[in-house]
């Protein structure tokens, strides 16, 4: 009866790990959060992996890289968006296969082409405006500086006129 109850509570414990450790994430934090460490431990063990190990690998991957994916798009910043696009590239590529270019065409291509438009405005609306201000500020910051550099000298020069 022992023997039982002691093999028990570590199979309970694997499936509870397992059932939690497959679960959607709930928030978009935590989708990046598990996306990056899932990718950092490919990373780490990708020539070790077994066919099971890969098989594994593979349906998370899927997970993160298209059905949690579209679950967060529309919460994602361009920059997040550009960070999942480099985890998919870097995923296939550890895994030795060409298939991130027809996950890139279904579910990425679409956001990067988006991030890009937004860069465009920007240098189209914005850009000339802001490096104006840029430049205005580091004038008044040059011309501060010069100031100050000034009254150290004048300083200086009264203390040896004065004979310190």
């Amino acid at each position: 009866m022992k023997n039982k109850f002691a093999i028990t509570i570590p199979t309970f414990t694997l499936i509870v790990f397992l059932a939690f450790s497959c679960l959607a994430p709930g928030t978009k934090e935590s989708y990046l959060q598990g996306f990056e460490k899932f990718i950092d431990r490919v990373k780490m063990n990708y020539r070790d992996y077994s066919n099971n190990d890969w098989k594994w690998a593979d349906s998370k991957f899927e997970k993160y890289a298209s059905e949690w994916y579209k679950d967060f798009r529309n919460e994602l910043s361009e920059v997040e968006k550009l960070k999942v696009a480099g985890w998919i590239v870097e995923y296939e590529s550890l895994r030795g296969r060409d298939k991130f270019r027809d996950l890139f065409n279904k579910f990425i291509k679409e956001d990067v082409g988006n991030a890009r438009k937004d860069v465009e405005k920007y240098f189209k609306k914005d850009f000339d405006s802001d490096l104006s201000e840029a430049v205005e500020g580091a004038k008044e910051i040059g011309d501060s500086a010069l100031k100050v550099l000034g009254d150290i000298a004048r300083e200086l020069k009264k203390k040896r006129k004065d004979g310190n």
